[in-house]
Formats: structure tokens, sequence, C-alpha cells
């Protein structure tokens, strides 16, 4: 009991004498004796400033007091000490040379000085500032010149980028697109019209039964009859309308080739072109309209008009003509040689 109430009296509760606990005391409080008595309190010394209770914390929480640095005596003559910037950019103003005698706090790091820029000579022009690009900016300043080559103001590369990715004007194209208008509405008239007039009669010579009657020396003549006769009427009819062009005209070679082909075997003057008649030139100049049409496009005057292959035929111009000039040759060897 007695020891209880001597702790009660001198310190926390339960705290025994020797006990190492912590205790907040006021900076005009004197340290206990192992007694209890009050003891005299820590004379400062010359080289120790009075302790206050901000000191008291700092040092029980094991942390430095902050200090306070005065700044160094103004002296506006000598030259700024200018550091490496972050990213390697270089100062709007030039490397500038660190001013003499400058010395770096001791917590930093050293850093490589840049040479001081030379001033001009007497009578010299100074040199231009340097420009420098921020890639955080939209815009590049006027007159920076990476690669030595002058730059507009207000030059901007996300701008230039953007209208790189955006497709490429189309040209005047004059009056290209009506030549290949009239030509296409031309050959595919001409077709439509054989055909009909083969389907129909229109020319009073036979229809479908004459058409039969000449084919009479091929391998199926009635289904080649229909088959030729439904596929130019089809064909013809695509071309006038420009719809779907590399596949009608790739069914226009096959038709007028085959045309073609028969018109010189009834001739009999396959061995000498200088004897071919009139039937025989009209069908060569057919099969010539449709590998024109074939490798042209039909023009913007057309269905296709979006497509590409409306005014810059490439891949399935070479890929029909092929397809329909394969079909022609086959459709012949099977019918006739065969």
């Amino acid at each position: 009991m007695n020891d209880t109430s001597a702790s009660s009296s001198n310190g926390p509760d339960r705290a025994q004498p020797g006990d190492d606990i912590p205790t907040y005391r006021p900076a005009d409080s004197r340290p206990v004796t192992p007694d209890g008595m009050p003891g005299t309190p820590p004379q400062p010394t010359p080289d120790t400033a009075p302790a206050t209770a901000a000191d008291d914390l700092y040092r029980r929480a094991g942390r430095a007091e902050p200090q306070r640095i005065e700044p160094a005596a103004d002296n506006s003559d000598a030259p700024t000490a200018v550091f490496a910037a972050p990213g390697n950019q270089t100062p709007a103003n030039g490397p500038v040379a660190p001013a003499t005698g400058a010395v770096p706090p001791a917590d930093t790091e050293a850093t490589t000085a840049i040479p001081a820029v030379g001033s001009a000579q007497a009578g010299e022009q100074a040199p231009a500032p340097a420009v420098t690009y921020d890639p955080a900016l939209q815009s590049v300043p006027p007159g920076y010149d990476p690669a030595g080559q002058a730059m507009p103001p207000g030059y901007d590369p996300a701008g230039q980028a953007q209208a790189a990715q955006a497709p490429a004007p189309v040209g005047k194209r004059g009056t290209i697109d009506f030549g290949l208008f009239v030509l296409r509405v031309v050959f595919a008239a001409l077709l439509v019209f054989q055909a009909l007039s083969v389907l129909f009669d229109l020319d009073g010579a036979g229809g479908l039964q004459a058409r039969e009657t000449a084919l009479a020396g091929y391998a199926w003549p009635g289904a080649l009859a229909i088959g030729l006769t439904s596929v130019e009427l089809a064909v013809g009819v695509f071309l006038l309308l420009g719809l779907i062009s590399p596949v009608a005209a790739a069914g226009a070679v096959v038709v007028t080739s085959f045309s073609a082909l028969e018109t010189i075997t009834a001739a009999g003057t396959a061995a000498s072109p200088l004897a071919w008649d009139d039937s025989v030139w009209l069908a060569l100049m057919l099969v010539a309209l449709a590998v024109t049409v074939q490798f042209t496009g039909p023009g913007r005057i057309s269905a296709d008009f979006s497509r590409g292959w409306a005014t810059r035929p490439l891949a399935s111009s070479w890929l029909f003509f092929l397809l329909g000039s394969a079909a022609a040759a086959a459709l012949w060897w099977f019918a006739a040689v065969a």
C-alpha cells in the first residue's frame, strides 16, 4: 500500500520507481530524483539553446526539428546558376554558366556544369536565343528547326498527322467519266439488242431456232443457244446500269469470245485475217470492248460510283479478266473441240 501510494503521488498509475515510462513535462518543470524530490533543471550550455516543449516533442518522437535557413546575402550582380533541366531540355535563353563560387547544397547530387555561351565580340551580332520544343505542347514554336529546315509559324505536327491519315481528296477527272459512260452504254446496248433479237426474233432471222441450228456442229446446241443468249442479256443490263461491273465485264468476255471464235470458224478463213468479212471484225470489236470495260471500270456515272473499281480498278480487273478468259477457253474446248 505504501509503495502504491508513493508511486501514485510521484508518477502515473501503477508505475514503479525505476520504470522507464515517457511522460510529458512542460518546459519549466524540473526532473524528479529517484527519492521523489524535485531536482535541478538542466542548465543550457553556450552551444545549446534552451529546450522548449516543441523540442522535447521532436526528441521523444525521434525526429529532427525543422531548421530555419536564412537566405544568403543579396548579390544581384552575380550571374544566376542554372542546372540541368529535367528531360534534357535547354533553357529558353540558352545555357548559362554557373555562378563563380556558387556551391550546390550538400544534400543534392553533383550536376555537370553547362559551358557558358561565349559573349559576342565587339561589332559582332549576338547569336539568337535557342528555341526549344516542349512535347507536351500541341504546336511547335516558330523558329524551331531540328533538322536544319525552316518551319513556318504555327507548324502543327499533330494536325499534319491527322491530315496524313485522312483519305486523299479525289482529283479532277475532266470528261473521263463521261467518256466511260458513253463507251459502257454503247457496248451494253449492243449486247442487249443482240440478245433480244434472238429471244424474240426481232430481226426475223428465226430467233432461238436459228441460233440452235447455227450451233448444230457443237456439243449441246440447245443449251448453248439458250445459255449464251441469256448471259448476253444479263451482262448487257448490268453493264448498262454500271452495277457489279467487274463480274458483268467478265461475263461479256466469255460471251463475245465464244461468238468471235464461232464466227471465224463459220467463215472458214481463220488462217487469213485479210479475208475476214465484216461479221468477223464486228465480233472481234465486241471482244475488245469487253476487255476495255473490264480494265477501265464503269466510271463515276454508274451504280458502282462509290466502289474503288469505278475509278481505280486494279486487282478486281485482273482477277475477273483471268476468270472470264479461262471460262471462255473452257467453254470452247468442251463445246467445239472435245
